[in-house]
């Protein structure tokens, strides 16, 4: 029904339904203007409904995967609060550890800072200490060493400088008759010597004598050299 709320008119009905469009009500039928029906394209249409139907399809599924997307970052949100909280109990663990283990090494060290407080003093009155003990040793140690040479010399009775200067010239003395001896030791072999050889030339005969001579003088040359 119309908006002014008549009835159409049946002669509209048959205009209507026929689908003929009146065109300008100008011009007329002889001037040859449209008065075909309006054809519609039947794929277009198909078109429009496949993607119309589509869309209904997917309107679902789309609403679905928000809403799983919004409960995944729910989720993910939940996720990582609990990673953050886990994080700073963590952190007040490690923190708690480590202050214990220097509030021990601070207890440790603390009579080590007492001992290197009083170092510097040590440390200075050091040397002087060290002077005056390198003052003291060699003078005791020398003493002491005197002492005990003198103690030593006393024992076997040889400190004394006569006995000292005796037991030299007698030593020198017989040095001197060794060397005699030797030398006469030395003379005695060669008179030995001369006299095997006159032995030795009597029992071979005149002869042999130039011979003899020879070997005599040969065994006396090596006499000599032996001496």
């Amino acid at each position: 029904m119309p908006k002014g709320g008549t009835k159409p008119s049946p002669l509209q009905k048959s205009k209507d339904s026929s689908g003929i469009d009146t065109g300008d009500p100008q011009s007329t039928v002889l001037e040859g203007h449209s008065t075909a029906a309006v054809v519609r394209n039947p794929d277009l249409s198909k078109a429009m409904g496949m993607m119309e139907s589509q869309m209904l399809l997917l309107t679902p599924l789309t609403v679905k995967i928000e809403n799983g997307l919004s409960t995944f970052e729910e989720q993910a949100e939940k996720n990582l609060q609990i990673t953050c909280k886990e994080m700073e109990k963590l952190q007040e663990q490690m923190k708690k550890e480590l202050a214990d283990a220097l509030d021990a090494r601070i207890a440790m060290l603390s009579p080590f800072e007492a001992a290197a407080s009083r170092l510097p003093a040590q440390y200075k009155t050091c040397p002087a200490a060290l002077g005056t003990l390198r003052h003291a040793l060699p003078m005791q140690s020398s003493q002491r060493e005197r002492t005990t040479t003198r103690r030593l010399l006393e024992s076997f009775s040889i400190g004394s400088s006569e006995e000292n200067a005796k037991a030299l010239d007698l030593m020198r003395e017989l040095r001197e008759s060794f060397g005699q001896v030797l030398k006469l030791s030395a003379e005695a072999r060669k008179e030995a010597a001369l006299g095997h050889q006159e032995a030795w030339e009597e029992a071979q005969g005149p002869k042999q004598a130039t011979g003899g001579e020879a070997w005599g003088e040969v065994r006396s040359l090596s006499g000599h050299e032996e001496l």
